[in-house]
């Protein structure tokens, strides 16, 4: 039996050819030929399941293996569905309308940046939730920027950096959590050390985006079509501060730690209510742009594009590849291709330098490769915990530097559940918004910083200083 194991497992050239292979697979199909990435998924995922069969596993095996994987992220699959309800919900009550009159009301070309990137960070730092501040605050910040005459690839950048940031920094953050107690610490240790990348970076992207945006002065500003829009929100919406009502229901829900699932589905159903209230939908007609998004009908082009959207079916997409993304991980995660590589690699790993961003660039190749954030952290964590004790750096270190590996480049990738989901959400592909995703930038600076000065470095003592 044991050498019927040894058998099947993948050497090491094995396991890198496999993982060659499949990133030729996206590469040559999402960048090269143009294609969305479902189709470079099912073709990896063939390629896994022959690799699996040529070594030995069963069909049953390999496919066991990737159910598992969907069987563990069904929670995930359901929250992004009722995101989709929830925009849906605020649109129709008026709560986004109400976000973008005043805001082309009360911002200037030259603070929108400033605003967008800190109310988006913010948000997601009291949410814990990237994808709650983009659904909401990002979406009317996209409005209000394409109505300033701002690029929407720009407008978008900057809303998803400072939310990735926000999310990244935020205790009640996932990756915050998955990652602290893999380490070893505390949230909140690994969130103070945190702070050494994610605050340089929030001040580089809004420093970089404001002066940018200096480009786009109010007179070249389409100013009559910003007055057209706000025009037709003032003709259509009853713009009652009452209208915000559900979007502040869904802070206070998630400062509480309700969890996912009610707190979407309360603040949808209450948006519901407003709608019928304040905005005097029928029940039949908002329990339809429930599930079909809304859909505006203003008479003003650009307004309508921006208000007609969220619904459960705008979803459908999103989870398509999410569901065949989670199938390749799982089936790579049976062949232990990651764990092989790097059991090689991370032995290499001697110095602070090497160790942390080697930490940090295998945590990011990890989530390219298996559009996985989380699979991601814990096979880096796995990989790398005898490299810190070795170079006796605190474990609390490695916290940071996976969830900035994971988390801050994951916005990037055009087939990750995060890359997915924010161009769906804000209308904008990944690979128009990547040259202005300046979290991605920043990171990799301040991490390149931190490991060669040591900033932002905690030491402890090594075995052989122990022993002394």
């Amino acid at each position: 039996m044991e050498r019927q194991k040894a058998e099947r497992k993948l050497s090491f050239p094995e396991a890198a050819l496999t993982l060659a292979v499949t990133v030729a697979v996206m590469f040559i199909g999402i960048i090269g030929l143009g294609l969305d990435p479902y189709l470079p998924l099912l073709i990896d995922i063939g390629v896994i399941l022959c690799a699996g069969r040529i070594k030995g596993f069963s069909w049953g095996e390999m496919v066991g293996s990737m159910m598992e994987f969907l069987g563990n992220n069904t929670g995930t699959i359901g929250v992004i569905l009722i995101i989709g309800v929830v925009i849906g919900s605020f649109m129709t009550c008026g709560a986004v309308p109400f976000v973008i009159y005043y805001g082309l009301k009360l911002m200037s070309v030259k603070w929108f940046f400033v605003c967008a990137v800190l109310m988006c960070f913010v948000m997601a730092l009291l949410t814990g939730s990237s994808f709650t501040s983009v659904s909401t605050l990002g979406v009317a910040f996209m409005g209000v920027g394409m109505s300033l005459g701002i690029p929407p690839a720009m407008a978008a950048g900057a809303i998803i950096s400072a939310a990735l940031a926000g999310d990244k920094h935020s205790p009640l953050s996932a990756v915050q959590n998955l990652a602290a107690p893999l380490c070893g610490v505390t949230v909140y240790e690994s969130e103070k050390c945190t702070r050494y990348t994610t605050l340089p970076t929030l001040a580089f992207i809004a420093a970089a985006f404001t002066i940018m945006g200096s480009k786009y002065s109010s007179s070249a500003a389409d100013t009559t079509q910003v007055d057209r829009i706000m025009e037709g929100i003032a003709e259509h919406y009853n713009l009652s501060p009452l209208t915000v009502l559900p979007l502040l229901l869904l802070l206070v829900l998630v400062i509480l730690k309700i969890p996912a699932f009610p707190t979407l589905i309360i603040s949808s159903l209450v948006g519901v209510a407003f709608s019928m209230a304040v905005q005097h939908e029928s029940l039949i007609d908002c329990l339809q742009y429930l599930q079909t998004g809304y859909v505006a009908d203003t008479g003003v082009e650009l307004l309508d594009t921006l208000l007609t959207r969220g619904g459960l079916f705008s979803m459908t997409s999103v989870v398509i590849l999410i569901m065949l993304g989670l199938s390749l991980a799982g089936g790579m995660s049976r062949l232990q291709v990651m764990a092989i590589l790097m059991e090689r690699i991370s032995s290499a790993l001697r110095s602070r330098f090497s160790v942390l961003f080697g930490t940090f660039v295998m945590s990011f190749l990890l989530v390219l490769i298996s559009s996985d954030t989380y699979m991601a952290m814990v096979l880096t964590v796995e990989s790398m915990k005898k490299c810190f004790e070795r170079a006796g750096i605190h474990p609390v270190v490695m916290s940071r530097c996976i969830i900035d590996g994971g988390c801050s480049m994951c916005g990037a990738i055009p087939w990750c559940v995060a890359g997915m989901f924010f161009a769906e959400t804000l209308g904008v592909p990944v690979l128009e918004f990547i040259p202005y995703y300046l979290l991605g930038v920043g990171t990799v600076v301040f991490t390149l910083i931190s490991a060669a000065t040591g900033i932002g470095v905690k030491y402890i003592k090594t075995a052989d200083e122990g022993a002394q």
